[in-house]
């Protein structure tokens, strides 16, 4: 996001796990979002739903139902990091990767409920 809309400091996003629920988030300006699950890239074998994103460590795709959005200062960064939190569930290593980039704000959450936020991400409202 670039400039600033007319008569506040932040533009609303929504951001969703499902194409009817989505959360409002406040995004300033020069912040990049990046939204990863799957929502809209994956594929159903068997019955079963499983993402684009293939977990490095098991070579085997996400298939829970958990959505993460990232707020970063650069859309590289917001990308990569939603696709890493979107593998990586542990509460420990997200906050060890959360540490390492200070300028970040993570939402992880499915359609029924959050799953983990930071403290500053600028939710605004669920829709």
């Amino acid at each position: 996001m670039f400039g600033r809309p007319e008569n506040t400091d932040f533009w609303n996003v929504g951001v969703s796990a499902t194409n009817s629920n989505s959360y409002i988030v406040a995004l300033k300006s020069g912040q990049a979002i990046a939204t990863s699950g799957k929502t809209y890239r994956f594929r159903i074998i068997e019955g079963k739903k499983y993402s684009h994103i293939v977990n490095p460590k098991t070579l085997t795709p996400v298939s829970h139902n958990f959505t993460s959005s990232v707020i970063a200062n650069s859309a590289v960064e917001a990308d990569y990091l939603a696709s890493t939190f979107n593998i990586v569930l542990n509460k420990d290593e997200i906050e060890k990767i959360i540490d390492n980039h200070k300028d970040i704000e993570l939402l992880i959450f499915n359609n029924q409920d959050i799953i983990f936020e930071t403290k500053k991400f600028l939710k605004t409202d669920k829709n």
